[in-house]
């Protein structure tokens, strides 16, 4: 079973609190529903919160694994749920997977993405370790725009879930 998060998201400046807040519906980017005098640039200049809101009921909690998949996301942004940490995007990968069953809770739940500047790297460009890729599939950028350029949305595992 799957569900849509593509509904409605409400989008704030963290930045210039004298940006309009506006609702978005993805895939989009975020300037279809900002002031058209703010460019591109601009907006990749802001720090920006989008929140969402759904009720969970018993029957979703009774999946023993609830996966958020997200992508389309090309600029640094932290995904939470509730208040908690889920993962960040860090422009490494096209897909972010994370199992969100652990913080699920019954009634109201608020997803949140945080485009934040990213912090300073504290490891000179030598020191840094070699990563091994977990996909075969290398990273291609969605668009230049800031947004959410796939719909998001959870997958409920019904079983135990073999993955390789």
């Amino acid at each position: 079973m799957q569900q849509s998060l593509a509904g409605l998201w409400q989008v704030s400046p963290l930045t210039d609190l004298s940006i309009p807040q506006d609702d978005i519906t993805f895939p989009a980017p975020l300037s279809q529903v900002l002031p058209d005098e703010l460019s591109e640039e601009a907006i990749r200049q802001q720090e920006w919160h989008l929140m969402h809101d759904i009720e969970v009921d018993e029957s979703m909690l009774a999946f023993p694994a609830v996966d958020m998949i997200l992508g389309g996301i090309d600029y640094h942004a932290e995904v939470r749920l509730n208040g908690v940490a889920l993962f960040d995007c860090d422009g490494t990968q096209n897909v972010y997977k994370k199992d969100i069953r652990p913080f699920m809770q019954m009634g109201r739940n608020r997803f949140e993405i945080l485009f934040l500047e990213e912090e300073e790297d504290l490891l000179l460009e030598e020191d840094r370790p070699e990563l091994c890729a977990l996909t075969d599939q290398e990273y291609k950028k969605s668009d230049d725009r800031m947004g959410v350029w796939r719909e998001p949305y959870l997958q409920f595992i019904r079983n135990v879930r073999l993955d390789r």
